[in-house]
C-alpha cells in the first residue's frame, strides 16, 4: 500500500501512553531508521475522536527525538496509578519508518504524569511503548494501538522453526502464578527425595532460619491438589507475556509485515490546532 504522506507534509498526530496492566513494556527497541515525516508532529495538535478526545498535545525536538507534552481534560485517570487523576503528561519518543510503516516508539523511562498541582504521580518505569501512526488527508490523523494478544499469535505463527532465542529466566517468568508454584512443588518434592539425613536438615534449617518459613510453603503447597487451571488460557497468557522479549529484528519484521493485523486495539484521531504552549483544555 502507497504511502501518501511521503511526498507531502503530514496534517498531524498526537499520541499517548497507554499499556496493558501487568504486561510491563516491551524490553528491546526497534532498529529502523527515523521516518521522514517525522517533523511533521511537530506543533500543537487537540484529541478529536477516540479516548483521547479534548485532550491537547505540544510536539518539540529535543535530543535527537520528540517530546511530547499532553494536557488533559478534568478527571482523566491516571494510567500509572489506580485511582488517581492526571492532568498533564510528558514523554519522549520516536517516530520511525519501514516501507509503508510509522511506529511511534516511546521510551517509557521518560513517561511522567502529573496532577493539578504539577506534582508527579507517577511513570512508566523502562523498555518501550510502539504505536503505529497513519493519516488520511483531510481528515487529520490516527493512532493506532497495539493488540499484545493479536502481536503474540503472530509472532508464534511467523517464527515457528526457532528463529527466536530469549532467556530462559525471562520466558519462565511469564508463566502464571499457578504453574510456578506447581514448579516449585516439583523442585521441592525432589530435594526431599535426593537430600537424606543430617544434610538434609542442615539445608532446611539454613532455608528456614528457625522460623516456620518451610511449613508455611508446604501448606501453600499442598493447595495445589485441587487446583486446576484453563490450559489455553496460561498458553495464551504465555505467549502473550514472551512477545515483549522479542528481539528488536523479530518485531520489526512483524511490525512490517503484520501492522494490519496488530496495531487493531483501539484508534484515537487528531487535528493540529494554533501553535501555541496551552496547557489546558
Amino acid at each position: 500500500m502507497a504511502r501518501s504522506h511521503r511526498n507531502g507534509s503530514m496534517p498531524g498526530l498526537i499520541v499517548v501512553v497507554l499499556w496493558l496492566a501487568g504486561c510491563g513494556n516491551f524490553e528491546n527497541p526497534l532498529n529502523w531508521e527515523e521516518s521522514p515525516v517525522a517533523d511533521s508532529l511537530v506543533g500543537s495538535w487537540r484529541g478529536v475522536a477516540g479516548n483521547e478526545t479534548g485532550t491537547l498535545v505540544l510536539v518539540s525536538r529535543k535530543d535527537q527525538g520528540l517530546w511530547f507534552e499532553m494536557t488533559y481534560p478534568k478527571g482523566a485517570p491516571a494510567a500509572t496509578k489506580q485511582d488517581k487523576r492526571k492532568h498533564r503528561a510528558e514523554f519522549r519518543a520516536d517516530l520511525l519508518g519501514s516501507e509503508s510503516v510509522d511506529v511511534l516508539q516511546i521510551h517509557a523511562s521518560t513517561y511522567e504524569e502529573f496532577d493539578e498541582q504539577d506534582e508527579s504521580i507517577g511513570s512508566a518505569g523502562g523498555g518501550y511503548i510502539f504505536v503505529r501512526i497513519d493519516h488520511s488527508p483531510g481528515e487529520g490523523a490516527a493512532a493506532h494501538w497495539l493488540d499484545r494478544i493479536a502481536l503474540g499469535r503472530v509472532a508464534e505463527a511467523e517464527f515457528p522453526d526457532g528463529e527466536v532465542r530469549i532467556a530462559i529466566r525471562k520466558v519462565s517468568s511469564c508463566l502464571g502464578e499457578e504453574l510456578r508454584l506447581a514448579s516449585w512443588r516439583e523442585l521441592w518434592e525432589a530435594i526431599n527425595e535426593e537430600i537424606e539425613g543430617e544434610t538434609k536438615s542442615d539445608f532446611l534449617a539454613a532455608l528456614d532460619g528457625g522460623g516456620d518459613a518451610i511449613a508455611k510453603f508446604e501448606r501453600e503447597l499442598a493447595e495445589l491438589d485441587d487446583l486446576v487451571v484453563d490450559p489455553y488460557q496460561e498458553l495464551a497468557h504465555l505467549r502473550t507475556c514472551i512477545a515483549r522479549y522479542l528481539p528488536s529484528e523479530s518485531l520489526g519484521l512483524i511490525f512490517s509485515s503484520h501492522a494490519d493485523r496488530v496495531f487493531t486495539d483501539r484508534v484515537d484521531r487528531f487535528v493540529r490546532v494554533a501553535d501555541n504552549p496551552v496547557r489546558s483544555p
